[in-house]
């Protein structure tokens, strides 16, 4: 270091031999104890850079470096900012930049691939761990709008997370596929339940909102098995097979209804009932495979009426019962009709 100070003693009082310490120097010396120039580099007693000192027309940079020539510490600055960095061994280091719009505190680890960083910028900031293939492995952040937590697995794939911003927030668990996850989240109008099987077909859920809420069931093959639901007028549940098949049950702020409906989405059978003002019914039908009813029972205030039906859903039979009174038509093929029917005749109005 005495070699080092004497050189630049010498450089400021003599004037006369700077080129031996000064390399690329553009400018003259204006004064004994001014100097200018675009690049300054100090050396040990071998000769060796310790120090470099250089600037251009965008900036500049002071490098001190080891024995080896490895750099151990830089300063540099720009038109965009700048930043401080120490240098490790195996390419570790750590450093202290800024810009414009924001800083950042960044450690690197062996081969410069895993890290962590501190940041922050024109909208907010972030913290993050990297790992040594590159990718994030867990990241925190923060904007104008809110924040996440994220955790990711091989990859860089996102194996958990935590959002929220200016119309709610959401919690997710994903699976090593990125398709099985659980998911709960929430906003202005309500909030829901998520979770998928493997494969992200299957799915269990539950939902509510201003208006009610849900809960449904979805088979591995991607279709709704089960739905229960509730609204503002009543609410429903319903089961769904192979095909076409389901099953439901609701009801409604007047009454309810059941129904059962084939593979073929046609042949059903059903029953309701309704209770509104003065009004009082109930009904009961089967249909065919055409869709067509089939047969139906009904009863009211008033009494109540069965009917049977043909092909194509035609009436074949009709009985009725109406303030007392008894009433039929159709066609007769069994004895035991024309019995009732001569029966009927006496008491009734035959229609």
């Amino acid at each position: 270091m005495k070699s080092v100070r004497g050189k630049l003693a010498t450089i400021a009082i003599g004037g006369m031999i700077f080129g031996w310490v000064l390399s690329g120097c553009g400018r003259a010396i204006n004064s004994a104890s001014t100097m200018s120039c675009e690049r300054l580099n100090i050396v040990d007693d071998s000769g060796k850079t310790v120090i470099s000192l250089s600037a251009d027309s965008d900036g500049g940079e002071i490098v001190i470096f080891d024995k080896a020539d490895n750099r151990v510490v830089s300063l540099d600055v720009d038109e965009r900012g700048g930043s401080v960095t120490a240098y490790g061994k195996d390419g570790k280091l750590a450093g202290i930049g800024f810009t414009e719009n924001g800083g950042m505190v960044a450690a690197y680890g062996e081969g410069g691939k895993s890290w962590a960083a501190i940041a922050i910028g024109e909208y907010g900031g972030h913290v993050a761990a990297y790992g040594i293939d590159g990718k994030s492995k867990a990241l925190l952040a923060i904007d104008e709008h809110g924040g996440l937590v994220n955790v990711f697995g091989d990859r860089g794939k996102s194996r958990a997370g935590l959002s929220i911003d200016e119309h709610g927030g959401r919690v997710a668990a994903y699976g090593k596929d990125q398709k099985s996850v659980a998911g709960l989240a929430i906003d202005e109008h309500g909030g829901l339940v998520d979770v998928f099987g493997k494969g992200g077909k299957s799915k269990v859920g539950l939902s509510i909102n201003e208006h009610g809420g849900y809960v449904d069931a979805i088979g591995k093959d991607g279709k709704l098995k089960t739905w229960l639901g509730v609204g503002k007028h009543g609410g429903r549940v319903a089961a769904y097979g192979k095909n076409l098949s389901m099953s439901l049950l609701g009801v409604i702020e007047h009454g309810g209804y059941a129904q059962v409906i084939g593979k073929d989405g046609e042949s059903a059978a059903w029953l309701d009932i309704l209770s509104k003002g003065g009004e009082r019914r109930a009904r009961v039908g089967v249909s065919g495979n055409d869709g067509k009813t089939m047969a139906s029972l009904g009863t009211d205030a008033n009494g109540g009426l069965f009917r049977a039906y043909g092909t194509g859903g035609t009436d074949r039979l009709q009985l009725g019962f109406n303030r007392g009174k008894l009433g039929y038509m159709g066609e007769v093929s069994s004895w035991r009709w024309d019995r009732i029917r001569s029966e009927w005749q006496k008491q009734s109005n035959l229609r």
